[in-house]
């Protein structure tokens, strides 16, 4: 009798230990499969918000204004100023030559600096209008590139060597400067920086642009791409001015058109 009741009390015991790790696992994996959804739905959350920042962000940059003339101000204007939509603007004077003048690009330049500047601390971005494949006498290539990256400096010690450079600690570049400018060279380039930076909020939006040729305008399509992502380093501004990328900083007065060498 001793000894069936010792073999009960043992089943007990094992059941009860059992019992406590199969609660011990389900909660462990309740509280593992909470929190990993929290995380999942919060990166989801911001990654959702970043993209819609960035469609809002391409429609005002195609939708904003200049004045006509350049050289006047949108601000405290007169009624002699003649106000136009800046794609006008950009289609018209990409249609003399089939290329942006160095004035138009600096103003489109500005034009996206001031709509990025909310996010312009914390995140990199690139602006590019581009001739996305060969269509009848126009061939591919890119008509405007805006590069917007944060500069960081290796000071070379604890678990994150790179921070934020003092001066300058953001540059804005112009890309795909001068005759030399390969299309392929420069797409592949801009394809390795989406894949190296990680994760991107991208917008897009096809353009109709017209080409002058010897009778009249003839419409071909372009596409207008923005890609912004955390600030992430990717290279030093040398390396941008190289002919991999052709780029020049959009600050200067004046372009140099052997700028890719």
């Amino acid at each position: 009798m001793d000894a069936l009741k010792e073999n009960r009390g043992q089943a007990a015991v094992t059941d009860a230990l059992y019992f406590l790790l199969i609660v011990t696992s389900i909660s462990v994996f309740l509280f593992s499969f909470s929190n990993g959804y929290g995380n999942t739905v919060s990166a989801q959350i911001v990654q959702n918000y970043n993209s819609d920042f960035a469609t809002d962000a391409l429609k005002t940059i195609l939708y904003s204004s200049t004045p006509r003339n350049p050289d006047s101000s949108i601000y405290g204007l007169s009624s002699e100023v003649e106000i136009d939509q800046l794609l006008a603007y950009v289609k018209e004077d990409y249609a003399d030559k089939r290329s942006l003048t160095e004035k138009t690009m600096l103003i489109l330049a500005q034009d996206i600096n001031s709509i990025m500047a909310p996010l312009g601390d914390n995140f990199d971005y690139i602006f590019y209008l581009s001739v996305p494949r060969d269509q009848e006498d126009v061939r591919q290539k890119f008509i405007f590139i805006f590069f917007h990256k944060t500069n960081f400096e290796n000071i070379g010690t604890g678990r994150f060597p790179n921070f934020v450079a003092d001066d300058p600690p953001r540059t804005d570049l112009l890309c795909s400067i001068g005759e030399n400018a390969d299309f392929g060279t420069i797409n592949n380039s801009l394809k390795d920086l989406i894949i190296r930076v990680g994760d991107t909020a991208q917008a897009s939006a096809k353009i109709t642009m017209v080409a002058e040729d010897e009778i009249t305008f003839r419409p071909f399509e372009t596409q207008a791409d923005l890609v912004l992502w955390d600030a992430t380093e990717v290279g030093s501004v040398p390396y941008f001015k190289s002919s991999e990328w052709c780029c020049i900083e959009a600050g200067i007065e004046h372009f140099d058109s052997s700028a890719c060498r």
